[in-house]
Parts: C-alpha cells; structure tokens; sequence
C-alpha cells in the first residue's frame, strides 16, 4: 500500500515540475507563482530531483496520494486504523465518537483502499 502511494507522489511531483527555473520569460515573481516546483536535476530526461517550497510539496503530495478529500467521493482513501494496522477498528460500525461507516472517508464515502479490505473498484 504504502509503495503504491508513493509511486503517485512520485509521478505527481515530475509531471507538475516545471523545466523552465526562471528561464520561461516571465517575470521572477510570476514564474515562481505560475511554477511553484522546478526541475533542479535529470538523470537520462527523467526528473530525478525538484527544487520547491515545503508547502508546495506538501500540498502536491497530499493530492497526488488523496490526502485531500475532494468531497466527490474519487480520492485515494486510507484510514488511520489501517495505515497504523487496526484493520478491526477501520471495518467496525462504531468508532470512539460512536457510529460511523466502516471503511470509508466521512467526508465524501471513498472507500478505504488498503488489502485488508478486498478487491475494491
């Protein structure tokens, strides 16, 4: 589970890393704003490094992963439990707040991705 989600960070981060690190033309200020992640290093035309502000990183990784619930209902979601390994507690009907839905987000419904819980579309 956890090697899947990191090929989606991964992949997320070389696909929005700009090539361009202030040679676009555009002002510095509007190209750092238009290109928050540069490439800083290729190995063989593969993005081996970014070159990017913490919080940019953050918030591309966070959505690459699914971290960031969408509200529609089609982000990756893994549930605390199962990421710690209580997959009892993620499948259970009530939780320490008392009900909630097994295995899903309670924000938006998307199911619970990790193993323990089947095959899933």
């Amino acid at each position: 589970m956890i090697d899947k989600l990191r090929e989606l960070a991964i992949a997320e981060l070389k696909t929005r890393a700009a090539e361009c690190d202030g040679l676009c033309g555009l002002p510095e200020d509007e190209c750092y704003a238009r290109h928050p992640v540069v490439v800083s290093a290729l190995r063989f035309g593969d993005v081996l490094a970014v070159d990017a502000e913490i919080p940019a990183l953050v918030d591309i990784v966070f959505s690459a992963i699914g971290l960031s619930c969408t509200g529609d209902g089609k982000h990756i979601y893994l549930s605390t439990s199962c990421l710690h390994g209580d997959c009892e507690y993620c499948q259970s009907n009530t939780g320490l707040c008392g009900n909630k839905t097994p295995a899903s987000c309670k924000f938006c419904g998307s199911l619970c991705v990790h193993d323990c819980h089947g095959k899933r579309e």
